[in-house]
């Protein structure tokens, strides 16, 4: 019997259809959605009927993901993250524009330093490298990255062979960045574990889809909407974790 304080979990295949703001949307996530999309048209959205395919093990690629995962650079040296992060806005059409820069900056860099400093654990389960120094990765953790763009917006994909980013984790970044304030943590003190540079990438993306394969892989591809197109009521996340093959 659940209790009244407690909330019955949603299947992790649970897919929540309908119009939310970005807050109304995180809230979901944090009590266990893992397939959200806000949209007016529904069930008929491409973007859901991609979830859907997905979710049956179909092999599909959202219409907005332009960019092709298997042609990703490499690097291994976290320091290389901001001529990474320069040279996406010196050669792309969108890094032109400085709503449009600040926002790729902001998510390129969350992105880029969540995967050096935390996708790699040690023997005894703790962070590998520390952000206080430098991260010299070995080959076989070099980060992906990749991007290609079109007159819409931006396609952002980086990779990382630890997989180590649980949904539970998410769920409760969410929780606690969303929180009603005066029980709200001090989401500031990055180093306190708040999440809040996942946070600020839900915000700032159109569209979020992790794949996360444990001890593996984990993959993220977002969609910047160009600030011409971008349309608040419509956007998405989605979180799949692969069986390790």
């Amino acid at each position: 019997m659940i209790s009244a304080k407690q909330k019955p979990q949603p299947q992790t295949d649970t897919l929540c259809v309908g119009l939310f703001s970005k807050m109304e949307a995180a809230l979901k996530i944090s009590e266990g959605i893992r397939h959200l999309h806000s949209t007016v048209l529904g069930l008929q959205d491409a973007c859901v009927v991609n979830t859907q395919q997905l979710q049956k093990g179909v092999k599909a690629q959202y219409t907005w993901e332009i960019n092709s995962f298997d042609k990703l650079d490499y690097f291994e040296n976290s320091s290389d993250r901001h001529s990474i992060i320069q040279n996406i806005i010196e050669t792309t059409q969108f890094g032109k524009t400085l709503q449009n820069r600040n926002r790729l900056q902001c998510v390129a860099e969350e992105l880029l330093t969540n995967a050096f400093y935390h996708a790699y654990k040690s023997s005894q389960g703790q962070e590998k490298y520390l952000r206080q120094n430098p991260a010299q990765l070995t080959q076989p953790e070099a980060i992906g990255i990749g991007f290609k763009e079109n007159k819409e917006g931006l396609h952002l994909v980086v990779e990382d062979h630890g997989g180590s980013l649980m949904f539970a984790n998410l769920a409760s970044c969410f929780s606690r960045c969303y929180a009603p304030k005066g029980q709200r943590e001090l989401i500031e003190q990055k180093g306190s574990g708040a999440g809040l540079g996942l946070f600020m990438i839900f915000e700032n993306v159109t569209h979020l889809h992790m794949r996360v394969s444990p001890n593996q892989r984990t993959l993220i591809s977002c969609w910047l909407s160009n600030m011409s197109s971008f349309d608040p009521d419509n956007f998405s996340f989605n979180f799949f974790e692969e069986s390790s093959k």
